[in-house]
């Protein structure tokens, strides 16, 4: 707002922009007088200065990837000088760029524009009693193989790709299990997550393979400069119970924080089948987790920090129900212990920031099956596998339009399989990105950033490997749109290339090109945030791995073609403090075989099977004082059983419901939550997975206390 008022003399109004959460000076940040033409942006070292005519102005502050701050009704008066300083927050946007909060990573500032999504999980800890892959599932439409209830095997399958063409990490470093190719959801406890990042469609900045379908980045949570505890317990139908524990302990400059969870349930609920009731068996399970992590800053730009988790568990490894005669003689069992120690280096800069991080992870498993002889003997075979790595990255701002990211990869996989037997394989990587602003005007608040990427792989199986990538992002107002082009691939696993009986060596890594545009629209009004995405995407994957049967025995082949392609929308309204919001998500995609295995394939163009070609869902949540509740709807279309698509193997299409509502209070100074939920309201008898069913209507209280 500006006053009338004397013109004949100027004023000058200075100030700083810095980032909220490290307090460093941000660069190219855009100043702008409201109503007027006049408006700057910061230099190299966060400061601005603008001459104006006296009076009263709103002044607002901008910059690509930070919520803007505005100040009202600033008086601007001849002879004082007012020194503003403005401290913005980071946010996530869904397209341009990444732009990482607090201690997060910055070598995912910067990817091909793509939709992305960032799922907090504080306030859900304390509202709802779910475990990842639930979450996931129910409010965010991503199809989760899941193979039963809790305890069980939870996978996570994008854009119509495989759990194998799904990359999972954790605070950037790779979990996919090596010899199977996927990673098991239910191994990550919400308690122990500050956040989740969710990358649809490949990119080329994450490392390794597996990014075909697109990636999901695990995010620790992050040690507290204050103490500070955290207690949950739950209990849920079926005799499922959970517990964790977390504690933080700053000691002056170092910070620290650890943790202690644990899960049990038997699972044992019945299904039907051919109008006979059959008590599920072998579906038990026990899991702990332990985890520390720390932070030291010895210099206010330079930090170090380390990081260990180590993960046990104990549980039922069933195979497929078919009647309640087979189900008598299901008594396979599974153990499995991980490790994974990582230690990081972290400098940043005025200008720029490097990271240097070595991981070290351990996969132990052991399978059991009495009811599985082999030469006489009941089935028992033992597992290891061990990889050690090496990130470098970095990036630079040589001046406000450009930004330029970098790093180097190198990483050493080990199994030793009783299954797939001794082999090992070294992997390096260079890539490199720049963020190129063509254009800002800051009047029409509009600006056009093109997005190149170069990633160069080399894996001593396949040899090299290169992943161009390109994007072109328009933002005007609240208004954003982008297209991006990209390169990817998957390695085969090591039980493709050596399982026995069976593994190919000969096998060649699939190859993948994603194409995908869309829009984002995201405003506020007064108090209410308003979010809407659309977007089409196109993935193309040649050389796909099939096991097919030869000779009695299943072998893996590079032979089939895949494209896969789609619409996803999404949007919400609520409340800028997020106690009240609506929203909604969409997807329908086809993947469909594109190319005959054999003369005459009747097959080719038909749908994948086990993929749902529509997933949608639904929510309302609200609150009053020390309440909240909510409602959420998920729905999965139909799917064939086999690639012949045959209309009689199908699992139907379902629709799940679930309630929940919670009550805040404090207990002498302390913050607690009750909460209760009903899972499968409506108990809906389906499957995710052929032979799996999944619970009927259970319930769930949970109880935490935080300080």
């Amino acid at each position: 707002m500006l006053s009338a008022g004397s013109f004949a003399a100027t004023v000058s109004v200075r100030g700083t922009v810095s980032e909220k959460e490290s307090g460093n000076p941000l660069a190219g940040a855009d100043v702008i007088l409201l109503g007027t033409k006049y408006g700057t942006s910061t230099d190299a070292g966060g400061y601005f200065e603008i001459a104006v005519a006296p009076g009263y102005y709103d002044i607002a502050v901008r910059c690509t990837g930070y919520r803007s701050e505005t100040r009202k009704n600033i008086l601007l008066q001849v002879g004082k000088t007012p020194s503003l300083h403005f401290m913005l927050e980071k946010e996530i946007l869904k397209s341009a760029e990444i732009v990482v909060e607090g201690q997060r990573e910055s070598d995912l500032d910067l990817m091909l524009p793509a939709r992305v999504e960032r799922i907090q999980l504080k306030s859900q800890r304390q509202t709802q009693n779910l475990d990842l892959a639930q979450m996931l599932s129910a409010g965010n439409s991503l199809f989760i193989k899941s193979y039963g209830a809790a305890g069980q095997l939870q996978t996570i399958a994008l854009r119509g790709m495989s759990a194998e063409q799904t990359q999972v990490l954790l605070d950037g470093i790779p979990l996919n299990n090596m010899q199977l190719g996927s990673a098991d959801l239910g191994l990550y406890n919400l308690s122990d997550l500050e956040s989740v990042d969710i990358y649809r469609g490949g990119s080329v900045l994450f490392g390794g393979s597996g990014a075909v379908g697109g990636t999901v980045n695990l995010m620790p949570s992050v040690p507290s400069e204050k103490p500070a505890y955290l207690v949950r317990a739950g209990a849920a139908s079926f005799k499922n119970f959970n517990a964790a524990f977390s504690i933080d302990l700053p000691v002056e400059k170092l910070k620290q924080r650890l943790y202690y969870g644990s899960e049990s349930g038997e699972n044992a609920y019945t299904t039907l089948r051919d109008g006979i009731k059959t008590e599920l068996r072998n579906r038990d399970f026990s899991r702990r987790n332990f985890a520390y992590r720390n932070r030291i800053s010895i210099l206010p730009q330079l930090e170090f920090s380390s990081f260990f988790r180590t993960f046990k568990s104990e549980a039922g490894a069933p195979k497929a129900f078919l009647s309640a005669e087979t189900e008598a003689s299901n008594k396979a069992r599974l153990k499995n212990e991980n490790i994974l120690a990582a230690f990081k280096v972290h400098y940043h800069g005025a200008q720029g920031e490097m990271r240097l991080q070595s991981y070290l992870r351990n996969e132990w498993m052991e399978y059991r099956d009495s009811a599985f002889l082999l030469n006489g003997q009941p089935l028992h075979s033992l597992h290891f596998n061990q990889e050690k790595g090496l990130m470098l990255s970095g990036r630079y701002l040589p001046f406000p339009a450009l930004l330029l990211l970098g790093g180097a990869e190198a990483s050493l996989q080990e199994i030793n399989s009783s299954n797939a037997g001794v082999h090992r394989r070294a992997r390096t990587a260079f890539y490199g990105s720049a963020g190129w602003q063509l254009f800002k005007d800051q009047i029409s608040k509009s600006a056009l950033i093109l997005n190149t990427k170069l990633r160069l792989e080399n894996d001593s199986n396949f040899g090299a490997i290169v992943l161009p990538g390109l994007g072109l992002t328009f933002h005007y107002r609240d208004l954003q749109l982008y297209s991006s082009v990209g390169r990817n691939y998957r390695a085969p696993s090591f039980n493709d290339l050596y399982w026995l009986p069976g593994g190919n060596p000969a096998l060649r890594p699939e190859q993948s090109l994603n194409m995908e545009s869309g829009v984002q629209y995201k405003t506020e009004f007064d108090v209410t945030l308003v979010s809407v995405n659309a977007g089409i995407y196109q993935n193309r994957v040649t050389d796909q791995i099939k096991w097919l049967p030869e000779n009695g025995l299943w072998k893996p082949f590079n032979i089939l073609e895949v494209d896969s392609r789609g619409i996803e929308i999404e949007g919400s309204v609520g409340h800028k403090n997020g106690l009240h919001r609506l929203w909604f998500n969409y997807r329908y995609g086809l993947a469909k075989k594109t190319a005959e295995e054999f003369d005459g394939d009747a097959t080719m163009g038909n749908r994948l099977p086990l993929i749902p070609a529509e997933q949608w869902s639904a929510g309302l949540q609200s609150g009053w004082r020390n309440l909240s509740a909510g409602a959420q709807v998920s729905g999965t279309g139909f799917r064939y059983k086999t690639i012949q698509n045959d209309a009689q193997q199908i699992l139907p299409s379902h629709q799940v419901w679930r309630f929940w509502s919670s009550v805040h209070f404090n207990v002498a100074g302390q913050k607690a939550a009750f909460s209760v939920s009903v899972e499968n309201l409506l108990d809906t008898r389906y499957e995710v997975m052929p032979g799996y069913p999944m619970p009927p209507r259970n319930f769930r209280l949970g109880l935490s206390l935080t300080r």
